[in-house]
């Protein structure tokens, strides 16, 4: 991933991410299977609101550590925009105009349109 990223900071391109965090969840599956539950809840099971903010904030530590341009292709949990929105604000002096569009001024309208859940 950082090599991607590297090689694309100069071109100012997008990186997108879908950022859940593959150990959490494959190890989440595999529970899963073992306890014999399948289908629609053991695939909720298997994506904890961790394994979201795990890939999340290495996603755009990295991004934010070259200057890249990075985004997260969906956010599921509130404390996911507040990670994101954290980091694109204290990264404000050093960031690409373009690194987040989520900040804690925005936050209210995401959350309003009902964006994301608690």
């Amino acid at each position: 991933m950082l090599d991607l990223m590297e090689a694309l900071v100069s071109t100012r391109l997008p990186l997108g991410l879908h950022n859940e965090d593959q150990e959490i969840v494959l190890s989440r599956i595999a529970q899963a299977k073992a306890a014999g539950r399948d289908g629609i809840a053991a695939h909720v099971e298997a994506r904890p609101e961790a394994a979201e903010l795990a890939a999340t904030g290495q996603f755009l530590a990295l991004g934010l550590a070259i200057g890249a341009h990075v985004h997260p292709v969906h956010l599921t949990t509130e404390a996911g925009f507040r990670l994101t929105g954290a980091i694109a604000e204290s990264s404000a002096p050093r960031q690409p105009a373009n690194f987040a569009s989520i900040t804690s001024g925005s936050m209210p309208r995401v959350m309003a349109k009902g964006l994301a859940r608690a």
